[in-house]
């Protein structure tokens, strides 16, 4: 409908797209976290959604509901994601 020609890029960690982003070998990255790191990047443009976080547990374990329930347990975060702070 745009005329645009899309191509998605997929396979890579954060920082190895941000890396690919800053040498001008891909032009968009999608979802973007607003961190004074990003914003170096001469990003964001505007947000386009807002979504809650959430953490995954298994069948068998109570809700998570306070950060403090997490203290001394392991959490999963995929590696130079924003939100790891």
């Amino acid at each position: 409908m745009t005329g645009l020609r899309v191509g998605f890029t997929n396979g890579y960690s954060w920082p190895e797209l941000v890396k690919l982003y800053k040498e001008g070998e891909i032009d968009l990255l999608h979802s973007v976290i607003l961190t004074e790191d990003n914003r170096s990047l001469g990003l964001p443009g505007n947000s386009y959604v807002q979504l809650p976080f959430a953490v995954a547990t298994g069948e068998n374990s109570s809700p998570i509901t306070d950060l403090s329930q997490l203290n001394s347990k392991q959490l999963a975060i995929p590696a130079g994601w924003s939100i790891i702070s």
